[in-house]
Protein backbone atom coordinates (compact mmCIF):
# COMPACT_ATOMS: atom_id res chain seq x y z
CA UNK A 1 0.00 0.00 0.00
CA UNK A 2 2.77 2.61 0.42
CA UNK A 3 4.80 2.31 -2.26
CA UNK A 4 1.89 2.89 -4.55
CA UNK A 5 0.66 5.24 -2.83
CA UNK A 6 3.66 7.05 -2.37
CA UNK A 7 4.15 7.09 -6.15
CA UNK A 8 0.03 8.26 -6.75
CA UNK A 9 0.62 10.81 -4.57
CA UNK A 10 3.29 12.73 -5.82
CA UNK A 11 1.57 12.66 -9.01
CA UNK A 12 -0.76 14.41 -7.84
CA UNK A 13 0.87 18.06 -8.33
CA UNK A 14 1.53 20.21 -10.74
CA UNK A 15 5.31 20.79 -10.00
CA UNK A 16 7.28 17.73 -8.79
CA UNK A 17 7.27 16.27 -5.13
CA UNK A 18 9.56 13.86 -3.57
CA UNK A 19 8.38 11.44 -1.11
CA UNK A 20 10.78 8.92 0.97
CA UNK A 21 9.85 5.39 2.18
CA UNK A 22 11.47 4.43 5.53
CA UNK A 23 11.31 1.29 6.12
CA UNK A 24 11.45 0.39 9.74
CA UNK A 25 9.91 -3.39 9.98
CA UNK A 26 13.53 -3.87 11.09
CA UNK A 27 12.96 -8.08 10.90
CA UNK A 28 10.47 -8.36 8.04
CA UNK A 29 10.38 -5.34 6.49
CA UNK A 30 9.94 -6.35 2.51
CA UNK A 31 9.21 -2.89 0.82
CA UNK A 32 12.40 -3.35 -1.33
CA UNK A 33 10.52 -6.19 -2.87
CA UNK A 34 7.16 -4.58 -3.17
CA UNK A 35 9.19 -1.66 -4.69
CA UNK A 36 11.56 -3.95 -7.35
CA UNK A 37 14.82 -2.08 -5.51
CA UNK A 38 17.95 -3.49 -6.76
CA UNK A 39 20.50 -3.59 -3.88
CA UNK A 40 18.55 -1.01 -2.02
CA UNK A 41 20.34 1.26 0.48
CA UNK A 42 19.11 -0.32 4.28
CA UNK A 43 17.87 2.22 7.45
CA UNK A 44 20.21 0.06 9.22
CA UNK A 45 23.28 1.90 8.02
CA UNK A 46 21.64 5.45 8.79
CA UNK A 47 20.99 3.59 12.09
CA UNK A 48 24.92 2.84 12.71
CA UNK A 49 26.08 6.23 11.30
CA UNK A 50 25.58 7.84 14.40
CA UNK A 51 26.02 11.73 14.31
CA UNK A 52 27.91 11.21 11.02
CA UNK A 53 24.38 11.15 9.68
CA UNK A 54 23.77 14.26 7.41
CA UNK A 55 22.23 14.67 4.25
CA UNK A 56 24.42 13.43 1.69
CA UNK A 57 24.63 10.01 3.36
CA UNK A 58 20.95 10.10 3.36
CA UNK A 59 20.28 10.81 0.22
CA UNK A 60 23.67 8.56 -1.11
CA UNK A 61 21.23 5.44 0.89
CA UNK A 62 17.95 6.26 -0.61
CA UNK A 63 17.06 3.89 -3.65
CA UNK A 64 15.06 5.80 -6.34
CA UNK A 65 12.40 3.49 -7.46
CA UNK A 66 10.37 6.10 -9.39
CA UNK A 67 9.45 9.22 -10.37
CA UNK A 68 10.24 11.37 -7.00
CA UNK A 69 9.86 8.28 -4.58
CA UNK A 70 12.45 7.03 -2.72
CA UNK A 71 13.01 4.14 0.01
CA UNK A 72 15.36 3.41 2.76
CA UNK A 73 14.85 -0.20 2.69
CA UNK A 74 14.73 -2.78 6.09
CA UNK A 75 18.00 -4.53 7.21
CA UNK A 76 18.90 -7.80 4.78
CA UNK A 77 19.94 -9.39 8.17
CA UNK A 78 17.23 -9.49 11.25
CA UNK A 79 18.56 -7.31 13.98
CA UNK A 80 16.63 -6.80 17.39
CA UNK A 81 14.03 -4.24 17.53
CA UNK A 82 14.36 -3.64 21.04
CA UNK A 83 17.95 -2.46 20.97
CA UNK A 84 17.37 0.83 18.34
CA UNK A 85 18.29 4.25 19.17
CA UNK A 86 15.48 6.22 19.45
CA UNK A 87 17.42 9.77 19.41
CA UNK A 88 19.11 8.17 16.14
CA UNK A 89 15.94 6.81 14.86
CA UNK A 90 14.16 10.18 15.23
CA UNK A 91 17.56 12.39 13.82
CA UNK A 92 17.13 9.66 10.66
CA UNK A 93 13.30 10.50 10.25
CA UNK A 94 13.98 14.53 10.65
CA UNK A 95 16.81 14.59 8.15
CA UNK A 96 14.37 12.57 5.94
CA UNK A 97 11.64 15.20 6.44
CA UNK A 98 14.25 17.78 6.08
CA UNK A 99 15.24 17.03 2.16
CA UNK A 100 11.83 15.12 1.08
CA UNK A 101 7.83 17.01 0.75
CA UNK A 102 6.35 13.27 2.44
CA UNK A 103 8.19 10.69 4.42
CA UNK A 104 5.83 7.40 4.56
CA UNK A 105 7.36 5.15 7.70
CA UNK A 106 6.26 0.95 7.47
CA UNK A 107 6.56 -0.06 11.17
CA UNK A 108 6.47 -3.80 12.73
CA UNK A 109 2.95 -5.17 13.74
CA UNK A 110 4.49 -5.18 17.50
CA UNK A 111 4.58 -2.00 19.36
CA UNK A 112 7.41 -0.48 20.96
CA UNK A 113 8.53 2.31 22.92
CA UNK A 114 10.37 3.48 19.66
CA UNK A 115 7.30 3.01 17.29
CA UNK A 116 4.94 4.48 19.78
CA UNK A 117 6.95 7.71 19.47
CA UNK A 118 6.93 7.80 15.90
CA UNK A 119 3.97 7.68 15.80
CA UNK A 120 3.44 10.31 18.26
CA UNK A 121 5.24 12.59 15.67
CA UNK A 122 3.68 11.90 12.77
CA UNK A 123 1.32 13.76 11.09
CA UNK A 124 -0.89 10.96 10.41
CA UNK A 125 -1.42 7.32 11.03
CA UNK A 126 -2.77 5.05 9.03
CA UNK A 127 -4.43 1.86 10.71
CA UNK A 128 -4.64 -0.84 7.80
CA UNK A 129 -6.95 -3.76 8.23
CA UNK A 130 -9.17 -6.54 6.51
CA UNK A 131 -12.81 -7.21 7.12
CA UNK A 132 -12.50 -10.82 9.44
CA UNK A 133 -13.02 -10.92 12.89
CA UNK A 134 -9.25 -11.06 14.35
CA UNK A 135 -8.09 -8.35 12.34
CA UNK A 136 -11.09 -6.66 13.86
CA UNK A 137 -9.68 -7.18 17.12
CA UNK A 138 -6.25 -6.63 16.43
CA UNK A 139 -7.42 -3.12 15.20
CA UNK A 140 -9.60 -2.23 17.79
CA UNK A 141 -6.78 -2.59 20.98
CA UNK A 142 -4.50 -0.80 18.37
CA UNK A 143 -6.86 2.10 18.55
CA UNK A 144 -8.08 1.69 22.14
CA UNK A 145 -4.00 2.29 22.49
CA UNK A 146 -3.37 5.39 20.66
CA UNK A 147 -6.43 6.83 22.66
CA UNK A 148 -5.17 5.74 25.84
CA UNK A 149 -2.12 6.96 24.87
CA UNK A 150 -3.19 10.55 24.43
CA UNK A 151 -2.78 10.71 20.40
CA UNK A 152 -5.29 12.98 18.68
CA UNK A 153 -7.87 11.00 17.57
CA UNK A 154 -8.27 13.08 14.57
CA UNK A 155 -4.97 12.05 13.18
CA UNK A 156 -5.79 8.31 12.75
CA UNK A 157 -6.82 7.20 9.94
CA UNK A 158 -8.77 3.70 8.93
CA UNK A 159 -8.53 2.07 5.74
CA UNK A 160 -9.85 -0.97 5.42
CA UNK A 161 -7.26 -3.31 2.86
CA UNK A 162 -8.82 -6.40 0.30
CA UNK A 163 -12.18 -5.12 1.08
CA UNK A 164 -15.24 -7.39 0.03
CA UNK A 165 -18.35 -4.34 -0.79
CA UNK A 166 -21.07 -7.37 -1.00
CA UNK A 167 -23.74 -6.81 1.21
CA UNK A 168 -24.11 -10.64 1.62
CA UNK A 169 -20.58 -10.57 3.11
CA UNK A 170 -20.37 -11.79 6.55
CA UNK A 171 -18.59 -8.75 7.73
CA UNK A 172 -19.34 -5.15 5.89
CA UNK A 173 -17.22 -2.39 5.22
CA UNK A 174 -19.89 -0.26 7.15
CA UNK A 175 -19.76 -3.37 10.02
CA UNK A 176 -15.79 -2.16 10.38
CA UNK A 177 -16.70 1.35 10.33
CA UNK A 178 -19.44 0.78 13.47
CA UNK A 179 -16.85 -1.80 15.26
CA UNK A 180 -14.31 0.51 15.40
CA UNK A 181 -16.47 3.80 15.70
CA UNK A 182 -14.18 5.41 12.64
CA UNK A 183 -15.28 6.32 9.35
CA UNK A 184 -12.69 4.45 6.73
CA UNK A 185 -10.79 7.74 4.67
CA UNK A 186 -10.57 4.67 1.59
CA UNK A 187 -10.66 0.77 0.94
CA UNK A 188 -9.08 -0.92 -1.39
CA UNK A 189 -10.43 -4.13 -3.05
CA UNK A 190 -8.65 -7.66 -3.39
CA UNK A 191 -6.31 -7.46 -6.54
CA UNK A 192 -4.04 -10.64 -6.26
CA UNK A 193 -3.38 -11.55 -10.13
CA UNK A 194 -2.20 -7.97 -11.05
CA UNK A 195 -0.32 -7.16 -7.34
CA UNK A 196 1.30 -10.68 -7.61
CA UNK A 197 2.80 -9.84 -11.55
CA UNK A 198 3.77 -6.54 -10.04
CA UNK A 199 5.94 -8.34 -7.30
CA UNK A 200 7.68 -10.65 -9.39
CA UNK A 201 8.70 -8.54 -11.99
CA UNK A 202 9.85 -5.69 -9.45
CA UNK A 203 7.60 -3.09 -10.66
CA UNK A 204 4.94 -0.71 -9.48
CA UNK A 205 1.21 -1.55 -10.14
CA UNK A 206 0.68 1.39 -11.51
CA UNK A 207 2.87 0.54 -14.47
CA UNK A 208 1.59 -2.94 -14.77
CA UNK A 209 -2.39 -2.16 -14.02
CA UNK A 210 -2.91 1.39 -14.00
CA UNK A 211 -6.30 1.21 -14.92
CA UNK A 212 -7.71 -1.69 -12.28
CA UNK A 213 -9.93 -1.04 -9.40
CA UNK A 214 -7.01 -1.41 -6.67
CA UNK A 215 -5.01 1.84 -8.43
CA UNK A 216 -8.53 3.48 -8.68
CA UNK A 217 -8.98 3.60 -5.03
CA UNK A 218 -4.91 4.17 -4.27
CA UNK A 219 -5.16 7.47 -6.68
CA UNK A 220 -8.54 8.60 -4.37
CA UNK A 221 -6.72 7.67 -1.29
CA UNK A 222 -4.23 9.88 -2.71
Amino acid sequence: ILVNLAAALVQQFDAPRTCCIIDLDLQFGDVAQYSGAEEPGSVGTLLEAGKRLDRDMLRDTATAIGDGVSVLAAPAEMMPIDDVDIDQLLRIISCARREFDFVFVDLPSGWTNWSLSIAAASDEIFVVTKQGLGNLRHAHRCMRMFDDIGLERDKVKLVINCATRSLFGAISTKDVESALNRNAIGWLPRDDDNMTLAVDQGRLLADVAPRSSYMKQIGLLA
